[in-house]
């Protein structure tokens, strides 16, 4: 069931990692400034939310340093 936009700007705000969540803020201000759909934004807002929920308290950044990108 897909969700609004709303819930799932709302749902960036409760991220723990501090880190994290300026970083899809910041996401989220870039994919508005090109013009994406809500739709858009919508989809890929929801699949970052399930990635930082599987790598828990982690932050993206600790992530790619472990995976020696």
């Amino acid at each position: 069931m897909p969700g609004k936009l709303t819930t799932t700007l709302h749902k960036i705000d409760k991220i723990e990692n501090v880190q994290n969540r300026l970083l899809v803020k910041q996401y989220h201000k870039f994919m508005n400034s090109t013009g994406a759909s809500e739709r858009h934004q919508n989809n890929n807002l929801k699949v970052i939310l399930s990635y930082l929920n599987y790598l828990d308290k982690d932050s993206f950044l600790s992530q790619r340093k472990n995976n020696d990108y």
